[in-house]
């Protein structure tokens, strides 16, 4: 069976249901879930601080380290790093402790204990979710955007733009390698990979070729252009704006 978008108005989340007529009853045969997202739009004009150095840009965040309090909670610390470069006053431990959901859907949870050394992590999906819970309690009319597929040349479109990216490489730079399983949301694959690490990025510098960084385990670093993109990519480019 064929669904032409184009009977749809509205964008957003949908199921479609199909049914077989047995006789004189109906019977469910196959449902899809699926997302009609609105067409692509320019990079939104961010509000952070946009320094210009030559072929240096970045946008100014803070650096604040995971250790000891989350040895495994840098997606939260990750978001700190953002929200406090917004304009907020977090502790380290503020999201993982009072806003960060906890279950067993990588996507759209965080599975295990961020505060351990066994808590496992979560996909970008948890982090946005996890940011517009935060931003409407406090009034705030951004919010975050799940932007996984965008590639490194667009994401520094949103540096230059003054709005620093969530996103999903290794620790240390180490290339992943695929460990556990996938999850699904919203039509997209989420694979767990090893030594998977979430970060700030946050500038860049096409004179010495890096990115600049601001890691919740080793503060605010400069990274090999080649080798953190292809990270990035391999991961899955994985990644979260707020605006």
């Amino acid at each position: 069976a064929e669904i032409s978008v184009e009977d749809f108005v509205n964008k957003g989340d949908f199921v479609a249901n199909a049914y077989a007529q047995i006789d004189d009853t109906e019977a469910g045969i196959a449902s899809a879930a699926f997302e009609l997202l609105p067409e692509p739009m320019e990079i939104p004009e961010g509000e952070g601080h946009v320094v210009r150095q030559g072929k240096r840009v970045y946008v100014e965040v803070p650096e604040i380290i995971q250790t000891p309090e989350l040895p495994t909670g840098c997606e939260s610390v990750a978001l700190t790093i953002v929200l406090n470069s917004m304009g907020y006053q977090l502790e380290k431990t503020e999201i993982a402790r009072n806003w960060l959901p906890r279950g067993d859907n990588l996507a759209t949870t965080y599975v295990g204990d961020p505060f351990s050394y066994n808590g496992a992590g979560c996909f970008p999906p948890a982090i946005a979710s996890t940011a517009n819970d935060f931003l409407i309690d406090h009034g705030d009319s951004r919010r975050g955007h799940n932007i996984t597929g965008t590639s490194m040349e667009d994401l520094c479109g949103y540096i230059e733009n003054g709005t620093p990216v969530i996103m999903w490489s290794s620790s240390y730079m180490a290339f992943p390698s695929k460990v556990g399983g996938a999850v699904n949301f919203r039509g997209q694959t989420y694979q767990w990979y090893s030594s998977e690490h979430c970060l700030v990025l946050y500038g860049y510098d096409k004179e010495k070729n890096v990115y600049l960084v601001s890691d919740p385990l080793v503060g605010l670093v400069e990274r090999s252009m080649s080798d953190f993109e292809a990270i990035y990519n391999e991961i899955g480019k994985y990644a979260v704006v707020i605006y």
